[in-house]
């Protein structure tokens, strides 16, 4: 059972009213939820508090004013528990192993603006490279053959001539390359119904974390 929400609103109205007025909303069903009915896969308390600590974990100021915006944004407690719901199946298992079937669209409507902006990353969707070695030689490209943590240039990379390192200044170092995201995301997107999964979880994470779709292509 995820933690209480912080209380009182720690999101006070000169921070931003759309931010504290969502988190009140919050807070408001949580005091409510044994009266609440369920509605979708999360139950009303695991609903409230999910979408809760989105506001207060978001990485970003944008990302607080996203989610804030779409729960003010729903009418009633079913349309709050449906929006969690959304976020569970397009932002959160994003980051869990596959281990079963594309989950079902959610009855939670979209913005309009979110519908369009999906079509838009349908088209930005790369399928998974077929090897993992594929894949390290696409990430490592991407990243001018250095590692993203040290900046130390890829041995492999340098013994092949990838990366100009003519005086050999520069540190070199052995890299590894590791799945952010389950590999299988990626896969079957000739199928229209994980197509549209993929191009919603890459929108909700785009506009939760604020940085490009884009970059995360190998």
């Amino acid at each position: 059972m995820p933690d209480p929400l912080p209380r009182p609103n720690p999101l006070n109205t000169s921070y931003n009213p759309v931010i504290h007025s969502a988190y009140n909303l919050c807070l408001d069903l949580e005091e409510r939820e044994a009266q609440a009915t369920q509605h979708g896969r999360l139950s009303p308390l695991i609903s409230v508090r999910f979408l809760g600590y989105l506001i207060v974990e978001a990485t970003t100021k944008a990302g607080q004013l996203e989610i804030s915006t779409e729960i003010i944004g729903t009418v009633g407690d079913q349309a709050l528990q449906a929006l969690a719901n959304v976020y569970k199946d397009h932002f959160i298992c994003c980051f869990y192993s596959a281990k079963g079937r594309t989950p079902t669209s959610s009855l939670h409507p979209s913005a309009p603006s979110f519908d369009a902006q999906k079509q838009a990353y349908r088209l930005l969707l790369v399928p998974t490279p077929h090897s993992h070695q594929a894949a390290k030689a696409k990430a490592l490209e991407r990243d001018h053959y250095r590692c993203v943590l040290t900046g130390k240039i890829d041995s492999s990379s340098a013994l092949a001539g990838l990366v100009d390192d003519d005086d050999g200044a520069s540190s070199h170092t052995d890299t590894h390359a590791a799945y952010i995201f389950d590999r299988l995301t990626n896969e079957d997107l000739g199928v229209p119904k994980k197509a549209d999964y993929v191009a919603s979880e890459a929108g909700r994470m785009e506009r939760f974390l604020g940085f490009p779709f884009a970059q995360l292509h190998v």
